[in-house]
């Protein structure tokens, strides 16, 4: 099976938002798949570092911005996990809680800290202060 990219991923998502009733794309798009992986499309678009479809996932507010996977992983988890910064950035705009724990006490910030490095760590901590109003402003 191949991985379509960002742009296509989009393309579907936004097809479903403006064709299908809001309460049909909410069940799709919240629906678990993937050999017992149970996560959504969010959390895969966010473990692949889609930014654009994760963007337009969360404008259309009928994602679980903190649902978790089999392993209670959040989309923030994965984006940090995967190393990618923007889509962290997108999550967190969004109101992805930052310290939700999984169950080995691993919160996203720890995740990105051990991931990521002390530089990029102090960038996202830099990124939260002022109440996030950067990140806001640049995907709401």
């Amino acid at each position: 099976m191949s991985i379509i990219s960002d742009e296509t991923a989009a393309k579907h998502i936004f097809i479903i938002l403006t064709q299908w009733n809001k309460a049909e794309a909410k069940f799709f798009l919240n629906s678990r798949e993937g050999a017992g992986l149970h996560r959504n499309i969010l959390h895969n678009a966010s473990a692949r570092g889609y930014k654009n479809t994760v963007n337009l996932l969360l404008k259309s507010g009928l994602m679980d911005i903190n649902a978790t996977d089999y392993q209670d992983a959040t989309a923030l988890h994965l984006a940090c996990y995967n190393q990618y910064f923007e889509v962290v950035e997108i999550l967190i705009a969004h109101g992805a809680k930052i310290h939700k724990n999984l169950e080995s006490f691993i919160t996203p910030l720890i995740e990105e800290l051990s991931m990521m490095g002390a530089q990029i760590y102090e960038e996202l901590m830099d990124k939260i202060d002022d109440e996030n109003f950067d990140i806001v402003e640049r995907y709401n």
